[in-house]
């Protein structure tokens, strides 16, 4: 959206903003952002916990259907390529 603005009284017509308003827009945004960022960061971060205990609770649920299935005990183990069991971690 366009503002104008006319001055009769001098006789020419401006259109568009003024410095001023430029930079108090972007001083307003700049304080926004900075308010912002770090509670979406803290989001991100909350979500990322959020999917990592819900893939552990469906490795724990498979492990179990698995046992259930194979009618012995089965166990998880971190893996890196997903093949073999890593001792290390």
């Amino acid at each position: 959206m366009c503002v104008e603005f006319y001055r009769v009284s001098v006789g020419w017509t401006t259109r568009g903003y003024s410095l001023i308003e430029l930079l108090v827009t972007v001083g307003i945004l700049c304080t926004l952002i900075a308010v912002l960022l770090p509670n979406f960061q803290d989001t991100i971060e909350s979500n990322v916990t959020n999917s990592q205990v819900k893939l552990f609770i469906t490795t724990l649920n498979l492990a179990r259907s698995e046992s259930i299935k194979r009618g012995t005990n089965v166990g998880i183990c971190p893996s890196n390529d997903g093949i073999d069991c890593d001792a290390a971690s």
